[in-house]
């Protein structure tokens, strides 16, 4: 019943501040922004926001690559990029929350697509 995992991005080079940016479905209410330090197991600390809290939103029609939805963009104030690992989940109408995707490389939740088949020559 959770809407799909969105897909993370995180900056913050040279700054006290940490942007987060992520593509959402447009089949969610919400989300939560999730952050845990870089030695830590467990995700330890979130904070749920909804579209409302976005400071870039951008409409993305589908195409061969993505579903429908937004672009999102938000700032997590006096929080260090080098200090956290940082990740998203996408929460529905009815409160059911998607995993947590990770903002680092690896850590997204995409659909399984097989290997093309080569030819037999």
């Amino acid at each position: 019943s959770a809407p799909p995992p969105p897909e993370p991005k995180v900056e913050g080079a040279v700054s006290t501040d940490t942007t987060v940016s992520w593509f959402t479905p447009l089949d969610g209410d919400g989300f939560r922004i999730w952050w845990r330090r870089t030695d830590a197991a467990n995700w330890e600390a979130s904070r749920r926001s909804g579209p409302k809290d976005c400071i870039f939103v951008q409409l993305r029609m589908p195409d061969a690559n993505h579903r429908n939805g937004t672009d999102c963009s938000t700032i997590l104030p006096h929080i260090r990029v080098d200090d956290w690992v940082f990740g998203v989940s996408s929460v529905s109408k009815d409160g059911f929350e998607s995993p947590v995707a990770s903002a680092v490389p690896g850590g997204a939740f995409k659909p399984y697509v097989a290997p093309a088949k080569e030819e037999k020559k």
